[in-house]
């Protein structure tokens, strides 16, 4: 073989001997270094968001200031918005209404993926493997597939930067494999200067709703008790909550595998509200009366955990 023959033969291989080093990690480690990612590196690109067969492009912005997160989302197209996450709130400000909501509530997940502080524990409950290299943003990525070991929940895929382990793109996928919802970076920066924006700062121009959400409560409280839980969620969260202008609070728990989210709330029932399992894109619902009190469980989860759930509530006396 002569020297340009050798010469080619190498330069096929340096893909293979790049990610032979990495190869040797799992799948968990991968998304244990995506975490540890996107929590402490400053980057900035443009994001597809495809939800309910709709498209949404925006700029996005992770900045990180003595230790400290703050992540922003502007829309590129109406309605124009800008979304942004620190570690306290969740404020939404409409510019063109002149307009901002403030959800004041301890805030840790990302816009773009939730994961669990205990990634091992996923794997009691999903498949993890490696999928195919991809090129996405330009840069060298390495899909990981998360399988769901039931029914109880969706499958995603994550392609993680071969370089820095930031996310690129995501997908959740429903039981029959088709894709529910996606985001994927069309480019992104990472290393750079991002200004901290002080959304504190008064604009005579906008008017501002608060929202503050109630203090979680005990468990012990709950005026229901969930017969049947599938394996891997556990409660979180507890609130009653003071809706409709009523003096009647809604009470809220929320449940979680880490991955996958449900909401369980109890509220009054009438008479045009009956029994059955209802889906706007990756959520689905179900509702169940109960005497006098209104049960809806929904969430990012298939229909037959919803309705699992909510058939296995009883209520307190």
């Amino acid at each position: 073989m002569n020297v340009i023959k050798k010469l080619f033969v190498l330069f096929l291989m340096l893909p293979v001997l790049a990610f032979a080093g990495q190869e040797n990690n799992s799948p968990i480690e991968w998304l244990q270094k995506m975490k540890q990612a996107m929590k402490t590196l400053n980057y900035q690109g443009t994001v597809v968001f495809m939800e309910n067969d709709l498209l949404d492009t925006m700029k996005y912005s992770h900045t990180v200031e003595h230790g400290v997160e703050q992540e922003r989302l502007v829309s590129l197209n109406s309605p124009m918005r800008e979304v942004i996450r620190d570690i306290d709130k969740v404020t939404c400000t409409f510019k063109e209404i002149g307009k901002r909501v403030v959800d004041h509530r301890p805030v840790t997940h990302s816009f773009l993926i939730d994961l669990p502080e205990n990634i091992s524990g996923l794997a009691d409950y999903y498949q993890l493997s490696f999928g195919s290299h991809s090129m996405i943003a330009m840069r060298s990525s390495r899909e990981i597939n998360i399988k769901p070991l039931d029914n109880y929940r969706f499958a995603r895929k994550i392609w993680i930067d071969e370089d820095n382990f930031l996310p690129l793109q995501a997908e959740l996928l429903d039981l029959s494999g088709k894709v529910l919802e996606r985001f994927v970076f069309t480019d992104i920066q990472t290393g750079v200067s991002l200004p901290w924006v002080d959304i504190d700062k008064a604009d005579a121009s906008i008017k501002v709703h608060h929202i503050h959400k109630a203090q979680s409560e005990s468990f012990d409280n709950l005026p229901f008790s969930l017969q049947m839980l599938p394996p891997g969620f556990e409660k979180v969260f507890f609130s009653s909550l003071s809706m409709h202008n009523s003096e009647q609070a809604v009470a809220h728990l929320l449940l979680s595998d880490g991955l996958s989210n449900i909401s369980v709330y109890q509220d009054e029932a009438d008479d045009s509200v009956t029994d059955g399992t209802q889906h706007v894109g990756a959520v689905n619902s179900y509702t169940r009366v109960i005497g006098d009190k209104l049960i809806v469980v929904l969430g990012k989860v298939p229909a037959v955990t919803v309705k699992s759930i909510a058939e296995g509530i009883k209520l307190k006396k």
